[in-house]
């Protein structure tokens, strides 16, 4: 991702947009830490998140100053759109809560109303406890809703991204799919997916693929191994392709051979449930209906205690380990879904007391009228 990928005009809307939120929830600065959301707003892919970084945001100055180790400076400089990259890290000390202080204290935000957007992965302990600290009574907010939510629906111009990205995933599946044979090792499969993901244009992945065969296939999410490939076997793959940090994952399961009576009902079983929750997107549609069409399915088929993976779940500019948003497909989700939102549809059955599984993901954008479904590949079982 570069400041390139997107018009200046995008990037400024999305600002506008974070600004109108924070006057009307009576703030004046935000402080952004997940990588996902500094992206969003400035276009940065370093991978200055391994340490503290923070994003500072006014409602009434437009000018977006961000506090980031020295390494990363010369990149968020020249790659990102911030007006103010603030480093620390000179000689190689680890002076960012003093840098913090003085940023702080130098805006007068110890003095305003200030929000912190958390971040699980990113923002560690003594890190969160230092901001606390410098901020005091000036913290009258610690939740990521603000940006993480108007991340939630995107833009035409993000959901070329996505679209780029599910004719690459497309494309990686069959090139691994194309090297299932006996003999042939799960590594060996998975470094084929590799190679097309990125000689097709690709980034980097940000989650580990799960491919997982034969006996290992009730792995939910088995990293592939040197067990190589048996007649007879059965298994699943997924894994996720960004574009530009815009990912769009896939998920399918591959017999070699036929598959047995009990893969093909466990299939059948699955891509039902897949089938009906994808009937049931379109904006305005609670998440829990979703959730509740898939799982009246497995529910019918005594597989409810089974389907142990998230049924679905929003899916948006990745950093590891997760391309995953803060909106879930649950039996408690009331949230409307929105248009422009990107989904990833899961309905996976594991069983270890039989060493089986069945997988299947299709990745779907929302729509005001209905829903777009973006892999072009069949559902079904392949048979190699």
């Amino acid at each position: 991702m570069s400041r390139d990928d997107f018009p200046l005009c995008e990037f400024e809307a999305r600002r506008d947009a974070v600004r109108w939120h924070m006057s009307g929830a009576g703030l004046d600065w935000i402080i952004v830490t997940h990588p996902a959301s500094i992206y969003w707003l400035t276009g940065s892919d370093a991978k200055s998140f391994i340490s503290f970084q923070c994003l500072l945001i006014s409602v009434a100055d437009k000018e977006l100053r961000m506090i980031v180790r020295i390494s990363e400076l010369a990149e968020l400089q020249d790659d990102a759109v911030v007006d103010d990259v603030i480093p620390w890290g000179f000689h190689q000390a680890d002076d960012s809560a003093a840098v913090f202080r003085g940023t702080i204290r130098m805006l007068g935000m110890d003095r305003q109303r200030v929000a912190l957007e958390e971040s699980v992965h990113y923002l560690g302990a003594r890190d969160h406890g230092m901001i606390v600290e410098c901020l005091g009574a000036a913290l009258v907010q610690t939740s990521p809703s603000i940006v993480s939510h108007l991340r939630l629906a995107k833009s035409e111009c993000e959901l070329a991204h996505v679209r780029r990205a599910a004719r690459i995933a497309d494309g990686a599946l069959l090139a691994g799919l194309g090297l299932i044979s006996i003999g042939r090792s799960e590594l060996e499969i998975a470094a084929e997916i590799y190679r097309h993901m990125l000689a097709s244009g690709g980034s980097q992945p940000v989650t580990a693929l799960n491919l997982a065969s034969g006996p290992r296939s009730s792995f939910s999410h088995g990293a592939p191994t040197a067990r190589k490939l048996e007649f007879g076997d059965t298994g699943h793959i997924e894994f996720g392709v960004p574009f530009r940090r815009y990912p769009s994952t896939i998920g399918r399961q591959f017999v070699i051979g036929t598959p047995g009576t009990r893969v093909a009902e466990l299939h059948r079983f699955v891509r039902d449930a897949c089938a009906a929750a994808i009937s049931t997107i379109r904006a305005g549609v609670e998440g829990f209906v979703v959730h509740a069409a898939a799982n009246a399915v497995l529910e019918k088929a005594g597989l409810e205690a089974f389907a142990v993976h998230t049924l679905g779940y929003a899916i948006g500019p990745g950093f590891p380990p997760a391309y995953a948003e803060q909106y879930r497909l649950a039996r408690d989700e009331r949230q409307p879904l929105l248009p422009g939102m990107v989904l990833s549809i899961c309905p996976h059955v594991f069983i270890p007391s039989e060493k089986l599984g069945v997988r299947l993901v299709q990745n779907v954008i929302v729509r005001s009228d209905g829903n777009e479904v973006l892999s072009r590949l069949p559902d079904e079982i392949i048979c190699c």
